[in-house]
């Protein structure tokens, strides 16, 4: 039977646009990119192209090789020790934690498959460690730049690709809008999993914060925790780089403009429980919903182009 997608592929008319999705960096909170794509295929999005970055690049990987469904049962059955078996830690020289196990799971999982050979355009955002550059990876070896993209500097070692060294591309782009708007996609969804800077003010010179800015940032960091707890080395560096993302990602998608952004209310996950897939899920599904009916309407006005055209 052909699908309603190879339609839209081989009958090209007037309004005519391809849905894309922009996952964002967030490390555990990511669990919720699960429960959204889970929600939008049940309702029948068809979602044509995807970005992703750090977490984001990770869930989107499996996505579009077709192998979303053995990370979910993965997700759902990881304790918080088997989520410690996959810190391979190093004598800190360029990063705390090697990367060769979280390598092996993505490789015995998505095997050598090539970007371009992916069922679904896919492309994911890493940085160069050396100039600071946004890096785009859409060619090559599919874990390698997965890899590359999670590369949280610090904690991961950096990883050489096509004679770069890249680190994650969060903090460059943790929700790449453009990027899948460059493979093709029109209608672009969003997916922010990083924090909310209430009452922050963005300045028409992004090289100058104002004051109350720097305080916000402050309030953020301090509401809701204890002062008397002396965070670890994880948490100062993904805390640190958090509060950069936050930054760099309000600014991003004020001037990117995505369709929708759907942002779940994630931030009492810690950024490392991984293990805590039914919180993580279950938020996705909620914030996901909260937005189905802007997206199908969306979807109706295509399917009655479609109609119309034929």
């Amino acid at each position: 039977m052909i699908s309603f997608k190879d339609i839209l592929k081989h009958l090209p008319f007037i309004g005519q646009k391809s849905v894309g999705i922009a996952l964002g960096s967030g490390a555990a909170r990511g669990l919720a990119h699960l429960g959204i794509l889970d929600v939008l295929m049940e309702a029948g999005v068809e979602i044509e192209f995807v970005s992703g970055t750090s977490i984001g690049a990770f869930v989107g990987a499996f996505f579009c090789a077709g192998k979303i469904d053995e990370l979910v049962r993965f997700a759902k059955n990881l304790t918080s020790w088997e989520s410690l078996k996959f810190a391979d830690f190093m004598i800190p020289k360029n990063g705390l934690i090697e990367g060769k196990k979280i390598e092996k799971f993505m490789r015995d999982h998505l095997g050598d498959r090539r970007i371009q050979d992916l069922d679904i355009p896919f492309a994911c955002v890493a940085a160069d460690y050396y100039t600071g550059a946004e890096v785009i990876l859409n060619k090559g070896d599919l874990v390698d730049a997965v890899r590359a993209s999670i590369s949280i500097p610090g904690i991961f070692k950096p990883v050489p690709v096509n004679g770069l060294l890249l680190v994650d591309g969060g903090v460059v782009n943790p929700v790449p809008v453009e990027v899948v708007r460059g493979l093709g996609a029109d209608y672009i969804i969003a997916v922010d999993i990083s924090p909310s800077i209430a009452n922050m003010t963005i300045s028409k010179d992004v090289d100058n914060f104002r004051q109350e800015d720097m305080a916000a940032l402050s309030k953020f960091r301090s509401d809701g925790r204890n002062l008397e707890h002396s965070p670890n080395i994880f948490e100062v560096i993904m805390g640190s780089i958090s509060i950069m993302e936050a930054l760099v990602n309000t600014m991003r998608l004020k001037s990117e403009k995505p369709d929708i952004i759907i942002k779940p209310d994630v931030f009492d996950l810690g950024l490392f429980e991984f293990y805590k897939y039914k919180l993580g899920v279950s938020r996705g599904e909620e914030a996901a919903k909260g937005v189905l009916n802007k997206i199908d309407r969306f979807v109706k006005r295509r399917e009655r182009a479609l109609i119309k055209a034929s």
